[in-house]
């Protein structure tokens, strides 16, 4: 059961405080694939089982996300850096 890591069918959405999360991200998706051999269904938060090709799909888009957003900070959590610094918000 892979909870929301993914939603079949849809590319998931990258959005700044996600950023900091990507490399977490694709290595629990790593892990999952590699037990893949002894897998009988993977089970998403939402929606029907899936597929190692499905989950394969998600790893790639997010590997993609990775190199993308390399050495760029998240705006939120720049945003809340400074606003636990400052109290302005």
């Amino acid at each position: 059961m892979t909870g929301d890591l993914f939603a079949p069918g849809h590319d998931p959405y990258i959005d700044s405080e996600r950023i900091a999360a990507l490399d977490r991200w694709a290595a629990t998706l790593d892990r999952i694939l590699s037990s893949s051999a002894t897998t009988k269904a993977i089970v998403p938060g939402h929606g029907t089982a899936l597929s190692t090709a499905d989950l394969e799909k998600t790893r790639e888009f997010v590997r993609t996300q990775q190199k993308l957003y390399a050495g760029k900070e998240s705006g939120f959590i720049a945003f809340k850096a400074i606003h636990e610094r400052t109290g302005v918000g």
